[in-house]
């Protein structure tokens, strides 16, 4: 069953940074003061990931 539940926190996170990532414009900025008020209730896994991901991703 704790599995279940770190699979489930996993794909929330995962719809999380997919839609912050395919956000832009106006709805960008909506996101962006939604994630600064829940960031709190975040895994930790997310900001691990994240870190991972701007070290792997080329500069443009």
């Amino acid at each position: 069953m704790q599995a279940l539940g770190s699979n489930l926190k996993s794909y929330l996170t995962y719809l999380l940074r997919k839609q912050w990532l395919q956000s832009n414009g106006p709805h960008c900025r909506q996101l962006l003061e939604k994630y600064h008020t829940l960031k709190k209730y975040l895994p930790e896994s997310f900001y691990d990931d994240e870190q991972q991901e701007i070290k792997s991703t080329p500069n443009h």
